[in-house]
Parts: structure tokens; sequence; C-alpha cells
């Protein structure tokens, strides 16, 4: 078989060193943002709307909530007085400040208690991500296709080139990965998905046997997706599972400033201003 591969990544450059020889791979990041479908927040913030509340205060999130009480009382995180978002008390906000400082080695108090539940703090970052992507499956199937849908369109009827690299986000990352893994059962996907590590990709790797059958397999962080316990799959299965989420450009022009009709947003902004204001009304510290 020979095989071509496309990659989703957040290394925005890259150079491939093939049989000693040196190719300078072209390398796509966000174009203009009212169009934009690599990130995604400016161009397709009409439609997506209603899922920001989960940005801005996840803990109210009732998946979340209970785990992270915990959480904030072992770490005995507090509530600002100074007028300030609580932004410290969202378990993403805490997962990225942690995150760096691990990666980097900058030095943390009460070090060993963090690492203790940094688990646990990743995996309710995780919850954030996938519920910004709805959190019913009426709203899954709504946002999917917006965010994740036209880059698997492009990326599989597209592309043109031997080698591509596209530049993108964990917020892009993950919304793909959770269309690529949607019928699986969740314990299927918790064994091959995590919250994105720095630097982390999705290859796409395009297959012809010799009788011109074409395949595809899908990696992430360079870890092989068995979609039903097959690694390669057909070209043709693949598209026609994945029919009902990829779109064209045209499709994403239009259907990226159209919010669900008639659904309005888990939380008001007035409930979120008040979590912020009065964070001790929702959880237990």
């Amino acid at each position: 078989m020979q095989a071509l591969s496309q990659s989703l990544t957040s290394i925005p450059k890259g150079l491939l060193l093939l049989d000693l020889t040196f190719i300078l791979i072209k390398i796509e990041i966000e174009g203009k943002l009212d169009e934009e479908f690599l990130t995604y927040q400016h161009s397709c913030s009409g439609s997506l709307q209603n899922y920001r509340w989960m940005w801005f205060a996840s803990p109210l999130f009732d998946q979340i909530r209970p785990m992270w009480s915990d959480v904030i009382r072992e770490l005995g995180l507090k509530k600002r007085t100074d007028g300030r978002q609580q932004h410290h008390l969202l378990p993403l906000s805490l997962y990225d400040d942690l995150a760096a400082r691990f990666a980097h080695g900058i030095p943390i108090s009460n070090a060993s208690t963090f690492r203790k539940y940094y688990p646990l703090i990743e995996h309710l970052s995780l919850v954030t991500c996938l519920g910004v992507n709805g959190t019913s499956v009426e709203e899954k199937a709504h946002a999917l296709p917006i965010k994740a849908g036209r880059i698997l369109e492009y990326v599989v009827n597209e592309l043109d080139a031997p080698v591509s690299i596209l530049s993108a986000h964990d917020t892009t990352l993950i919304p793909v990965m959770e269309a690529l893994l949607f019928r699986m059962a969740p314990h299927e996907k918790s064994e091959v998905f995590s919250f994105p590590p720095f630097s982390s990709h999705i290859e796409f790797e395009f297959y012809e046997n010799a009788t011109k059958d074409k395949f595809i397999r899908i990696k992430f962080n360079e870890k092989p997706i068995s979609f039903k316990g097959v690694e390669y799959v057909p070209i043709e299965e693949f598209l026609k599972t994945t029919e009902w989420l990829r779109m064209s450009q045209e499709e994403f022009l239009t259907w990226k400033d159209h919010p669900i009709p008639d659904h309005d947003p888990r939380y008001s902004h007035d409930e979120i201003a008040d979590f912020h204001a009065n964070p001790e009304k929702y959880l237990d510290f």
C-alpha cells in the first residue's frame, strides 16, 4: 500500500525527512475570520452562542459540580473578593495554568496536592470542552457538523497535496475527535481519547492497494483509532458513516450563523454573572 498523510495539529510548522530528501510542507492556518473553520470561535459565534455558557460557568453543569466542589475544597481555593470574575474556579482555567507549569517545570506551591487532583481536573476540563459541543444529542447534532464537519470534508475530499499540515487549537481537535468517535460507547471513547496535551495532532492517512481499493487510517497522537475493530477503513465506508457530519464550504457559510431554532442556552447571562458574583451559592467550599 502507498500512503498519503494529512495532519491536523497544534504545531505551526514542520519539515518532513523522506528518503533522505527534505520536503517543504505547505502549512495552512486560519484565513478570513468570518469564513474560518480551523478556529471557528469568531466565524461561528452566531450558531454556537447557546453553548458558550459552558466556557464561563461550567461548574453549573450537573456532571461537573459535585466533583469540582470536592476539588475546590481539597485545594483550598477561595472566592475572589476584588470584584473580578472567578476564573480560577473553572476547571479549564485551572487546568491550563497547571498544564503550563508542569510542562515547563515552573514551581508551584502545594505541588503534591495539585498533582494528586490533576487527573480529575483534566477530566473535568475535557467534560467542559465536550459540553461546549452541546450537552444533549440534539445540540451535538447541530454543533459538531459546524465545528468538525467542515474540517473533515476538507481533509478527506479537498486536500490534494501528498502531505499537509493544518494548524489548529485544542478547541478544534476535541470536536473533531468527538465527531469521529460519536457512535462509540463511552468506555470505547475513553480508551482512545483524553484531553489533548501540548502539540497534539490527528493524522489522516490515505492508502491504496494494488487493486486500487482505497482506505483511511486515523491516528490521535500517533495511536491508531479502531472503528469496530478495524484500523484501515474503506474510504467509501468512512464517507458513508460521516455523511451526516461533513459539509462543504457553501454549507458551512450557510449554517455558521444559525443557532438551533427556539432553543435557549441552559443558563442565562444573569445566571452566569450570579455564579461569578456568588460562587458559594453553587459550589460547596
